[in-house]
């Protein structure tokens, strides 16, 4: 069975020492999602597949992630335009929720019984999802 030294010399074409020296370099976090690296399970190689040069260590999720985008960036774009555009819908929603509290007239029922409960708190209340 290959040691780990001589798995990262054939398969990335670098020792140990190089890996030390890219994890220190990325302050011992992935490089994408910045997850703090834990010691007991190394970071991923993250290469590109036609050249094999390395482009830094990934958790194992960011290193899933890319290969899963098929490391094509304009499909990673159109994930994160994706995802902006959601969270936008979820902010608005949020946020009408919010400003209805200061309405009583015009929000429903059950914003109406918070506002005159003190005890309650809006953001766990299971009533409260908007």
């Amino acid at each position: 069975m290959a040691s780990r030294e001589d798995n990262l010399k054939y398969r990335y074409g670098i020792d140990q020492e190089e890996y030390d020296a890219i994890l220190k370099k990325q302050g011992n976090k992935c490089k994408i999602c910045g997850t703090k690296h834990s010691g007991h399970k190394p970071l991923c190689v993250d290469h590109c597949h036609n050249s094999t040069r390395v482009r830094g260590l990934l958790c194992k999720k960011c290193n899933t992630s890319l290969g899963l985008l098929r490391e094509d960036p304009k499909i990673m774009v159109n994930a994160i335009l994706y995802l902006d555009a959601y969270h936008k819908e979820e902010t608005k929603a949020f946020t009408e929720a919010i400003k209805s509290l200061s309405q009583p007239e015009k929000s429903g029922r059950v914003w109406r019984s918070l506002l005159l409960d003190k005890d309650n708190d809006p953001f766990t209340h299971s009533e409260a999802c908007f």
